[in-house]
């Protein structure tokens, strides 16, 4: 996938988008989910999650990336919560409290996917 024309954080958001648009119906996948898939290392995540902001396709289903934790996270900013979490709930993805996803529930596996 590494083509040296690109920039590293180029390469890194044409990654995330490949992987994240096989993200199904109704399922989230966790920040570290994806940077393991991706064989980075832990300290890489805050430069994943970053990378989600610069995915500007809609087609390409970032609102199923939630925190590690199970909590929110938009590629719209901070505090833009509602706008996740209704387009999940129209997935019918349910939460343990009012921005904390049940990962158990509705965890996908992007490690899996990537190792097929």
């Amino acid at each position: 996938m590494h083509n040296p024309d690109v920039s590293p954080q180029d390469n890194l958001v044409h990654s995330l988008k490949e992987i994240i648009a096989e993200i199904p119906f109704g399922h989230v996948a966790t920040v570290e989910e994806l940077t393991e898939a991706m064989e980075l290392s832990k300290d890489k995540e805050d430069e994943v999650a970053w990378a989600l902001k610069e995915i500007s396709d809609d087609t390409v289903p970032t609102w199923r990336v939630v925190k590690d934790t199970g909590e929110l996270l938009t590629p719209f900013g901070e505090g833009e919560w509602d706008e996740q979490k209704s387009m999940l709930a129209k997935e019918h993805v349910t939460f343990e409290d009012d921005t904390k996803v049940n990962v158990e529930e509705h965890f996908w596996s992007a490690c899996e996917y990537v190792r097929g």
